[in-house]
């Protein structure tokens, strides 16, 4: 992926990712495709989201060093 430049600012940005902290584990944050749906048991809700790996996309961010603006990109070449 090509190094975009700010739209605010037109400065060269750095790449970077958002951690996705849980449980005392940190991965990379992803983008899921469709609507959130609630993980269930047995019909009973778990509190957390239902993830299908497969529609997921690792999310690459970059941020402007002159005004932070930040920019998320999610795309399968990043895998």
């Amino acid at each position: 992926m090509k190094t975009p430049v700010c739209n605010l600012c037109g400065k060269a940005m750095e790449k970077g990712f958002i951690p996705d902290v849980a449980h005392g584990t940190v991965r990379r944050a992803v983008w899921h495709r469709g609507d959130p749906e609630p993980a269930l048991l047995f019909g009973m809700p778990l509190g957390g989201l239902s993830i299908d790996k497969l529609e997921t996309l690792p999310i690459t961010t970059f941020r402007c060093p002159e005004c932070g603006l930040l920019q998320f990109y999610a795309n399968a070449d990043e895998e």
